[in-house]
């Protein structure tokens, strides 16, 4: 982190101190000696205080800002060290030990690269700064007698470890021998490598001024988007002059000429100019104006590629599924979208290379198993290079089978492979928020080792909800009674001291009044997408059954509120396990009967994972 500062948006307000000061230290120095001299006035004024200032630099609209380097950036300085630049090898080399010392505190690589008629290293690519410009000067000089500019950049742009954020200066001037600079240029350019000039003439003169360097913008530029170019100029003396942009030999509008007022240094002035065409831009900057002697330099250019991003691949499981997609991205004929159905036609991607023929490639409701199915072997394999080693985007749409159920996203077919870890974002089992009202019987014939399972078995539920969830207790004997209302799982030990506390009555069995003031808390609570009542018998109820099953039906139709019951003491096969068996289908809840009471613990905590409440999304 480098070149931190703070910052206000609003720094007027900071006179807001003043006051807040003054309304600090007057009450304190208004007291007498003795109350105010002691350790928790003095406390109170200082704490208050800062908290003063502290609450006006946020109304001020205090920001820090702050810029943090990027290790990958690098620049390799071109220089040109042939006999033509024996005159201004001393503007030169100054040049370079400008630059060099400008990128001290930059954090990326710099290297140096010498050329004559050949090539010569001389420095590396690194980010230790501090001896380059001597090791450059020292460095063996390669064949002077001419200049090859071209065989200088070819040499250049395979000296980069990242191409795409590299930048190649070159320090010449001008005067090439061999071979065409400009070509050389193209296939620099053409890797994502950036190609900069820096005239130095080969005579020293008194009135001179040139471009010294264009900047574009450093985001993908699309055809038809108006940026900001950036020329810098440096003059040695006063005078007005004129900067044209020249795209592809072409002055593109009225915004492609400047008439500025130059002044001694550097200055910068800013071109809005829009690409009209897709691929190589040349770009050709000239100046010109009175008193300047030296006319050699007055042409900057640089290059640049507009790509266009536009073509699509929609690789779709069920046939014409994806044809509204395709014709949303057609519709203004800017994206050239192909549609390739995975079960009749999957045959035709059979390579990384088809897959690199798209800009993008999108996966309409593609499962990881019909990468299997229906591609060539290791698909997953090949679509994990295109995107992660070619850069090629990936856009999935998920969907769902012939018998409604998800396809695309589901957890046991993604989970662990390749497609899954291609993804932003993890398929998984996914639990709504619940709201779980667990009643207990505590009637006469609950007494004794039941009424401890059933304790047991409602902790059990606790542990099994999460900290969205939200749980209650109720009883019921003779009549119900709420032990703790609908309360956040966070709490859980209120919610275990609770259950601590329900005991035995010595009252009969009534399901209906308790099951309806269940279904009135559940229906209130309005933070949970699932509510569920499980009630913990010994299945003797002393209503009607179709008064209580009325209350379940109710309440499941109008609210979702499914119910479950656990009956102690019992097996599924009997009796009273039947008579109960309606209930919990009208409820669309579960029916657990047995002798053994750990059992009927696991079985109530498994009880919140039954389709019902869980879902898969």
């Amino acid at each position: 982190m480098q070149n931190l500062s703070i910052e206000f948006s609003h720094p007027w307000l900071l006179l807001l101190i003043i006051p807040a000061i003054a309304l600090t230290l007057i009450p304190y120095f208004r007291l007498s000696k003795k109350y105010r001299r002691n350790r928790n006035r003095v406390t109170s004024m200082v704490l208050h205080s800062i908290v003063m200032v502290l609450a006006i630099c946020l109304l001020a609209g205090v920001w820090f800002s702050y810029s943090v380097p990027n290790s990958e950036n690098e620049i390799i300085l071109l220089v040109d060290v042939s006999d033509t630049q024996e005159q201004s090898q001393a503007k030169r080399d100054d040049f370079v030990k400008n630059v060099i010392n400008d990128s001290r505190y930059d954090g990326y690589k710099v290297g140096v690269v010498t050329f004559g008629f050949g090539q010569n290293y001389a420095v590396p690519l690194t980010t230790d700064t501090d001896d380059i410009y001597e090791r450059y000067i020292s460095a063996e000089l390669p064949d002077t007698s001419a200049t090859d500019i071209a065989a200088a950049l070819t040499y250049s742009k395979d000296l980069f470890m990242s191409p795409e954020t590299a930048k190649i200066v070159l320090v010449t001037d001008g005067k090439e021998t061999d071979e065409d600079a400009a070509t050389a240029i193209r296939s620099v350019v053409s890797q994502g490598t950036k190609v900069d000039i820096a005239y130095v003439a080969s005579i020293e003169d008194n009135n001179d001024f040139q471009i010294v360097g264009v900047e574009l913008p450093q985001y993908h530029i699309n055809k038809e988007e108006e940026v900001n170019i950036s020329v810098s100029v440096y003059s040695n003396y006063e005078t007005s002059a004129k900067i044209e942009l020249i795209d592809n030999g072409t002055k593109a509008d009225e915004n492609a000429e400047q008439q500025v007022s130059l002044n001694k240094g550097v200055q910068s002035f800013v071109f809005k100019h829009t690409f009209k065409n897709d691929g190589i831009h040349n770009l050709t900057f000239n100046i010109s104006g009175t008193g300047d002697s030296e006319r050699n330099n007055n042409q900057y250019v640089s290059y640049v590629l507009i790509e266009k991003f536009n073509k699509v691949l929609i690789l779709e499981r069920y046939e014409n599924q994806s044809e509204s997609l395709k014709a949303m991205l057609s519709e203004d004929g800017e994206y050239d979208v192909n549609v390739v159905n995975i079960v009749s036609d999957g045959v035709l991607i059979g390579s990384v290379d088809d897959l690199r023929e798209y800009d993008q490639v999108i996966l309409n409701n593609v499962s990881n198993q019909d990468f299997v199915d229906y591609m060539v072997a290791d698909f997953d394999k090949m679509l994990e290079t295109y995107v992660n080693d070619f850069g090629g985007g990936l856009f999935t749409v998920g969907g769902n089978d012939e018998s409604g159920k998800a396809h695309a996203y589901n957890r046991n077919d993604m989970i662990g492979s390749t497609y899954q870890s291609l993804l932003p974002v993890e398929a998984i089992d996914y639990t709504p928020p619940v709201g779980l009202m667990v009643i207990i019987d505590r009637s006469g014939s609950m007494d004794g080792e039941p009424l401890v399972s059933a304790r047991a078995g409602a902790k059990a539920c606790l542990e099994a909800l999460t900290e969205r969830d939200y749980m209650g207790i109720m009883t019921l004997d003779s009549d119900y009674n709420t032990i703790l209302q609908l309360t956040p799982c966070t709490q859980s030990d209120k919610i275990k001291d609770a259950i601590d506390s329900v005991d035995k009555s010595t009252g009969g069995t009534e399901f209906a009044s308790a099951i309806d003031r269940a279904g009135q808390a559940l229906r209130a609570l309005k933070s949970v997408d699932k509510r569920h009542i499980i009630i913990v018998t010994d299945g003797q109820p002393g209503t009607e059954k179709e008064i209580y099953e009325e209350f379940i039906e109710y309440y499941y139709n109008t609210d979702g509120i499914t119910l479950s019951m656990v009956i102690i003491g019992y097996d599924k096969d009997s009796s009273v396990a039947a008579a109960m068996k309606s209930a919990t289908d009208k409820g669309h809840g579960q029916l657990y009967a047995s002798y053994d009471h750990n059992e009927l613990i696991n079985a109530m905590r498994d009880d919140l994972k039954v389709d019902a409440i869980k879902e898969v999304n």
